[in-house]
């Protein structure tokens, strides 16, 4: 489709690649430093996602770490925000999205987190190419790339810490 929609201007910006995880890898642990995000001061929350997502999203930001049967984590560097992620049931297992963060070692400590809670079933990651070190991460466990797409713009890029996106919030709602 990149040309069809390339015909009507569109742009294309980066390209994303969704990982598979199939098990838990052995010798993984929770840091001290990972906890519930509902516990952290919603603003701080929408503060550290608008870095990331090009609109103010607040009430969406607020249903979606909510939603029934997710798990919602933080992790906080010297007792400040420094990274959140969702992960959420979906048909095959479970989708992590946003895994957003300001280190791969924070964005390490949550993955390996959601990894504890998966329950055996698949765990799917959805990893922009403008941030390698996310794609590095995946290499690590060993994750399988099972599907890619292009992100395509009309008009002007918006400007994203890039380096702090290991995990987009959703290609898709499922």
């Amino acid at each position: 489709m990149v040309p069809f929609y390339a015909k009507g201007g569109f742009q294309q910006q980066t390209r994303h690649r969704r990982f598979q995880l199939n098990q838990t890898t052995v010798g993984l642990r929770r840091s001290p430093d990972v906890f519930d995000l509902r516990s952290v001061d919603f603003s701080e929350v929408a503060d550290f996602d608008s870095r990331c997502f090009p609109a103010q999203r607040e009430a969406f930001l607020a249903n979606w770490i909510s939603q029934s049967g997710a798990h919602a984590l933080a992790v906080a560097t010297h007792d400040k925000l420094s990274g959140f992620g969702v992960m959420r049931p979906c048909l095959g297992g479970w989708k992590i999205g946003p895994l957003f963060a300001d280190s791969v070692t924070g964005a390490d400590q949550l993955l390996q987190a959601f990894q504890l809670e998966q329950d055996g079933k698949p765990l799917y990651l959805d990893v922009p190419d403008a941030n390698p070190a996310a794609q590095s991460l995946c290499h690590k466990y060993q994750m399988d790339e099972v599907f890619g797409c292009v992100r395509m713009y009309h008009g002007p890029v918006p400007v994203l810490d890039h380096d702090c996106i290991f995990g987009v919030t959703t290609l898709e709602v499922g």
